[in-house]
C-alpha cells in the first residue's frame, strides 16, 4: 500500500538543479521487505522522469540505519547495493547504528553497550551469530566479533567502510540525524550529522540549506522551514516513506506499508 503527502504550505520551496529528480529513503532498520518494495515504487516514479529527456538524472539518497532493530539487516545491505539505470546515481549515507556495528568490529568490549543495547542483537542474529552465554563478557563478545567478521560478506563490509555522513543536491542537505544548526553546514562534526537532536529539531529559522534527515521518528513525515524528516520507526510500525523532489514542485512523501 502507498501513499502521497505533499508538503506543509509554510515550508519555503527549494531549488534543484535543472534535469535532478530526488529520492531520500528513511531509516530501513533491517525490514528488508519494506525497502524492496520502496525501490519499486521509487523504480515505477522514476520511469517517466527519465524517460522524458536523455538528459535527466536522478539522485537516489538512503538516509542510513539500514542494520539493528529489524530481522534482516544482512538483506537490507544487499538491497542498498543493489544496481541501478546508469542515469541514477545511489548516495548512501552513514547511520549511527551503522557507526555502532563498525565500532563493534572495531572493539567490542567498548562498543557493546551502545551497539547490543539498541538493536545489535537482531543483526547478530541476521548473519547467524549468537552470543554464548556460558563465556564470561570478553570472551562473549570477541567471540562475537569473530563470528561476525567470518559472516560478513566483504561487499557488506566494503559497503560499510565506504558510507558517507552527509550529502548535497541544491538547496537541499542529506544527513542521517540532522546538523549543529549553531554551525555552518561544511563544517559539521560526525557525531552531530549522525546523532543530533536538541537544539536541531526544534531550531525556528531556515538554514542555509533544508535538511533532510532520518534518525528521529515521527508518525507522519515532518516538513519544518528548516528540516524535513522522514523516519516513520519502519521496524516497529511497519511504515517506510521516501521524499520525492523535482525542481519546481512541492516535495512529495510515499510510504509502503507492511505487517
Amino acid at each position: 500500500m502507498a501513499r502521497w503527502w505533499r508538503r506543509a504550505p509554510e515550508a519555503p520551496r527549494r531549488g534543484l538543479p535543472p534535469g535532478v529528480a530526488v529520492y531520500a529513503v528513511g531509516d530501513v532498520h533491517g525490514r528488508a521487505d519494506l525497502l524492496e518494495r520502496m525501490h519499486d515504487r521509487i523504480a515505477a516514479d522514476m520511469a517517466a522522469f527519465l524517460g522524458a529527456d536523455p538528459a535527466n538524472t536522478v539522485e537516489l539518497v538512503h538516509l542510513g540505519d539500514y542494520v539493528d532493530r529489524g530481522p534482516a539487516s544482512n538483506r537490507v545491505l544487499d538491497l542498498v547495493d543493489r544496481a541501478w539505470p546508469e542515469r541514477v546515481r545511489v548516495t548512501n549515507l552513514r547511520g549511527n547504528h551503522e557507526r555502532a556495528m563498525l565500532d563493534f568490529l572495531d572493539d567490542p568490549e567498548l562498543a557493546a553497550g551502545r551497539w547490543l543495547g539498541f538493536g545489535g542483537l537482531e543483526a547478530l542474529r541476521a548473519y547467524g551469530v549468537a552470543l554464548d552465554l556460558s563465556l564470561g563478557e570478553a570472551d562473549r563478545l570477541g567471540r562475537a566479533r569473530e563470528a561476525l567478521n567470518r559472516a560478513l560478506p566483504e561487499r557488506h563490509r566494503a559497503l560499510l567502510a565506504e558510507l558517507v555522513a552527509w550529502h548535497r543536491v541544491g538547496d537541499y542537505f542529506f544527513a542521517h540525524a540532522g546538523v549543529d544548526p549553531r554551525k555552518p553546514l561544511d563544517r559539521q562534526d560526525e557525531s552531530a550529522l549522525l546523532w543530533m537532536r536538541e537544539p536541531f529539531l526544534s531550531h525556528p529559522r531556515p538554514l542555509a540549506q533544508m535538511v533532510v534527515h532520518g534518525h528521529t521518528v515521527t508518525k507522519e513525515p515532518v516538513v519544518l522551514p528548516h528540516r524535513i524528516g522522514v523516519d516513520l520507526g519502519a521496524y516497529a510500525t511497519g511504515r517506510l516513506a521516501a521524499l520525492a523532489l523535482r525542481d519546481g514542485e512541492p516535495p512529495r512523501f510515499l510510504i509502503v506499508e507492511g505487517s
